[in-house]
Order: structure tokens, then C-alpha cells, then sequence
């Protein structure tokens, strides 16, 4: 898997400890925002594998920048981390292409089982594509 992620989240307290996780899993940090554009570029610059992102985000909410980040051309893995819980929400999110959904308040290890998950995931397609 690419281990590059971007992580939009709107509280700084949050994000750091996304960061620090990701980081501890062995993922390159390519940069932590507090809105949805400024990760949306980042993106764009980047092609990072992940993006880690809260759906309640200035300029841009997460939704929409799961939809933009599902028009790159290789769109990465979304993790959304949210304290949303209803699940017309969910159901949006999962139309939008997040692939992962947790639930704020999380535990580090919850974070760090999703992330194992999705780098798993990425890494039985990448494998299934070659065979082809």
C-alpha cells in the first residue's frame, strides 16, 4: 500500500493523535488540516493512499471531500472519524466512498485494527489486479 495519509480533522487535540497513530503504524504524515480544502489539495498534490477525515470540516465538508477524492485517479482509502451516529449519515458517507467508519470517542486501538484493515484491503486488490 501507498502508506502516505492526510488527515482532515477539525480539532487540533484530535488530529495529532490520528497523526501519532498513523505514524506509529508506519504511515508517512503528508499533512494534518482543520478544513476540507486545504486537505482536498493537499490530495491532489500528493496521491496519498489514506485520508483520514472528520465529516463535520470548514469550507469543505467531509462528504464532499470523500466525493472529490473519489474523482482522483487513483482515489485512496477514506477513514472517517466521526461523532455522528445517525445512520442516514453512515449511509451517506458509505455513497461518498468512505470506506471505514468510526465513531468519536475512539480508542487508539480501534484506529489502529481499522488502519491494518484497510492497508489489507488495498494490498489483496493490488494483487488481484496484477493477476489479471
Amino acid at each position: 500500500m501507498n502508506k502516505t495519509v492526510i488527515i482532515a480533522e477539525s480539532s487540533p487535540a484530535i488530529a495529532r493523535d490520528i497523526a501519532q497513530v498513523f505514524a506509529e503504524e508506519g504511515f508517512h504524515v503528508l499533512g494534518v488540516f482543520h478544513d476540507g480544502m486545504s486537505a482536498l489539495r493537499c490530495a491532489r498534490a500528493n496521491s496519498p493512499g489514506m485520508v483520514s477525515l472528520d465529516l463535520i470540516l470548514p469550507k469543505l465538508s467531509g462528504l464532499q471531500l470523500a466525493l472529490q477524492l473519489g474523482q482522483m485517479a487513483v482515489p485512496p482509502k477514506i477513514l472517517a472519524i466521526s461523532a455522528v451516529r445517525s445512520h442516514e449519515r453512515l449511509t451517506q458517507a458509505k455513497e461518498a466512498g468512505v470506506t471505514s467508519y468510526i465513531l468519536k470517542p475512539m480508542a487508539d486501538d480501534k484506529l489502529r485494527t481499522v488502519i491494518k484493515i484497510q492497508a489489507e484491503r488495498y494490498q489483496t486488490a493490488v494483487t488481484v489486479g496484477q493477476e489479471r
